[in-house]
């Protein structure tokens, strides 16, 4: 939505990788939806929530899968 052409929005080390999918395995998770939204000390906080289903315009990065 607001990316940098060529630049990831949001990188996630290996350690937390295996973690959401540890986590994922738990339940009927399909992904993890990463937001932002007003808030916070700088403006802007990040968001984080489990989804059972993809939505159109969720950017979706199968080399995690």
């Amino acid at each position: 939505m607001f990316g940098i052409p060529g630049k990831q929005a949001v990188t996630l080390t290996d350690a937390a990788t295996k973690q959401i999918a540890k986590l994922m395995t738990r339940g009927e998770t399909q992904g993890l939806r990463i937001g932002g939204k007003k808030g916070g000390c700088a403006g802007m906080e990040y968001t984080m929530d489990y989804v059972s289903e993809i939505d159109p315009h969720d950017e979706v990065d199968l080399g995690h899968v």
